[in-house]
């Protein structure tokens, strides 16, 4: 899973300038965002609307196990300034007697010193809110030379019918499903031996065709040579026989099966180190990964076809 810094588009003399910015509660902001994969459920995406009737972009709710995620995004020449943003109950929404927005008054802000954001996030414990809220995306937009200078919202309903066109919406806390929990069928596996023994009762199962491990393709007698070194107290080693043996046992593994979580961690290891072969071993391995593997070698053997 990768997680991208949050991109900002600056002129050759540009500074970022935070000064009467900076009032986000320690815990309480990001200066990252995650792949929509890394977020549970649906994302919440509205339009960014400036000027009241044009789209500049999106402004997105997420959440992940720990933390929800609310990221403001311009599109084509558009570039943001400042932001404010009201995250929270929605009866406690900044106004004032009009029933108007005040957005100097909402709780989280962000200034870039000039027109130069394309995209930030703000975060928040997941704890610290209901399971639904309501949201209030507010910026200031303009074009990457300075020029149109806009006043943006997330789209959603009027705070007024008449008057201020400042908009808030609503988003809700998504399940978060544990791709490592146990599914009702989980398939089986067959043994490295019988897979990766040149005399395995599955060794022609799988035919001749490459396997692909760590984003290195292996030949049948590469994996076999590999296999007959027998480096079971090596983890790079047994990390590598655990992914192909998920691999080469194919169908039977179901395509949802629990142990692929795991898989999904040991590749990403193994492609960090290259192609694994008899001088390529590394003897000290992570014990986050360690962890990983062990648990897809007990998942074979009780697994098992």
């Amino acid at each position: 899973m990768g997680i991208a810094t949050f991109s900002l588009f600056f002129n050759s003399c540009s500074k970022v300038d935070d000064a009467g910015f900076a009032n986000v509660p320690d815990g309480m902001k990001s200066v990252s965002y995650k792949t929509d994969a890394e977020y549970c459920g649906q994302t919440s995406v509205v339009n960014f609307i400036a000027g009241q009737h044009i789209n500049v972009g999106s402004v997105s709710v997420a959440n992940d196990k720990d933390s929800i995620y609310v990221t403001y995004t311009t599109t084509g020449d558009w570039r943001m300034r400042q932001l404010h943003l009201y995250v929270g109950k929605c009866n406690t929404l900044p106004i004032n007697k009009s029933g108007n927005p005040v957005p100097g008054q909402f709780p989280f802000k962000k200034g870039f010193g000039g027109y130069n954001a394309t995209k930030y996030t703000f975060s928040f414990p997941k704890a610290a809110f209901d399971n639904c809220f309501c949201v209030a995306a507010h910026a200031e937009v303009a074009k990457a030379n300075g020029s149109g200078a806009e006043t943006a919202w997330g789209q959603g309903t009027r705070f007024v019918a008449k008057g201020n066109w400042g908009m808030y919406f609503s988003a809700c806390k998504q399940t978060c499903v544990d791709p490592c929990a146990p599914k009702p069928v989980e398939g089986c596996a067959y043994s490295p031996n019988s897979l990766f023994d040149s005399e395995g009762t599955q060794y022609n199962s799988w035919g001749t065709s490459n396997l692909l491990v760590g984003g290195y393709s292996y030949t049948k007698n590469e994996i076999t040579d590999i296999y007959a070194i027998s480096a079971t107290s090596n983890y790079s080693w047994k990390g590598f026989i655990a992914v192909a043996t998920i691999k080469a046992s194919g169908s039977t593994v179901a395509a949802d099966a629990s142990v692929l979580c795991n898989v999904a961690i040991v590749e990403a290891y193994l492609a960090s180190i290259g192609k694994v072969s008899a001088n390529n071993l590394p003897a000290q391995v992570p014990s986050n990964i360690q962890s990983a593997i062990d648990a897809i070698e007990v998942w074979i053997v009780s697994k098992s076809c």
